[in-house]
């Protein structure tokens, strides 16, 4: 029967400790707009009260919990480097580099299976694993020897940092985003954040889930664009502040939550939009030639 190292029992306490005053805690709560009739003495008025957008965690907090996270994910980077580099015991491509193996760090797949059957997007199983990874019953007659065992019990191992330092590395950027896009909503210049797509999911949904990683993506993608409606000026050039404030937030977000959001995401929206914009112009116009060119 495998057991995981007392190494790895106390990482997984401690991704713990530091996760739980958070985890299960909704990142935005949205009260819907009401409208209220109010009496008064010469007949009866409407109220509209607008929308009310709460964030549950304020900067500081966020910071108070980010920062030992990212300690910890730095640490794990240099000690545990090939274990969370490439996706332990995963089939290689002629380059070497791991099949399924990105970056971006996807969530899981919600099919439910293990990785010897294709998955390797184990994260929202990583704190637990220990306690499940049994191996598999083997055939009459086989037997393994201790060497055999040993290396299996090594690749476990390593498959269950590696799914750990996935779930801390898109802990502290999902932290980092809610600060950033917390600054985006009270920048004028930027659209406003459509905080509805994310109401009520827990950090735990918006950290392990596909549906929350999707709400994110919308969300980022809806933001950073939408403020280059195609609004131009006489001369013809684009405008200005809301660009340049969606520039600098994509370049941010990128650089800083790119599990959550990459430079590719916002360019292949905007080249989408600027191809359909590009179709209302008449056939040989500057105007389309240029906008056909900008989706290019």
């Amino acid at each position: 029967v495998f057991q995981s190292s007392n190494l790895y029992d106390g990482l997984a306490s401690l991704v713990s400790r530091l996760l739980r005053p958070i985890w299960y805690k909704p990142a935005v709560v949205v009260t819907e707009g009401r409208t209220v009739q109010i009496r008064r003495q010469f007949g009866e008025n409407k109220a509209t009260f607008p929308a009310k957008v709460e964030l549950l965690l304020d900067d500081g907090t966020l910071e108070v919990v980010r920062a030992p996270l990212a300690t910890l994910q730095a640490l794990m980077k240099d000690v545990f480097a090939p274990a969370v580099d490439d996706i332990p015991g995963a089939k290689r491509n002629q380059n070497g580099s791991a099949i399924g193996s990105s970056t971006s760090m996807d969530v899981d797949n919600g099919t439910g299976s293990s990785y010897d059957n294709g998955d390797q997007h184990l994260i929202t199983r990583a704190m637990q694993y220990q306690s499940r990874a049994l191996p598999r019953n083997q055939t009459a007659g086989q037997q393994n020897n201790d060497k055999d065992l040993e290396a299996k019990a090594r690749l476990t191992e390593e498959r269950n940092l590696h799914s750990l330092y996935r779930l801390v590395s898109r802990t502290s950027q999902l932290l980092t985003l809610m600060s950033h896009i917390r600054r985006a909503h009270e920048t004028p210049e930027l659209p406003e954040v459509e905080w509805g797509l994310v109401h009520g999911l827990t950090y735990c949904q918006l950290a392990t889930t596909r549906s929350g990683q999707d709400r994110i993506e919308t969300l980022l993608t809806n933001l950073v664009s939408a403020g280059e409606e195609m609004h131009d000026n006489f001369d013809g050039s684009a405008s200005s502040s809301s660009t340049v404030e969606a520039d600098n937030l994509s370049a941010l977000l990128s650089k800083q939550c790119y599990l959550y959001f990459s430079a590719g995401s916002r360019l292949t929206y905007q080249g989408f939009r600027a191809a359909s914009a590009a179709l209302s112009y008449p056939p040989s116009t500057p105007r389309r030639v240029a906008l056909a060119n900008r989706a290019g």
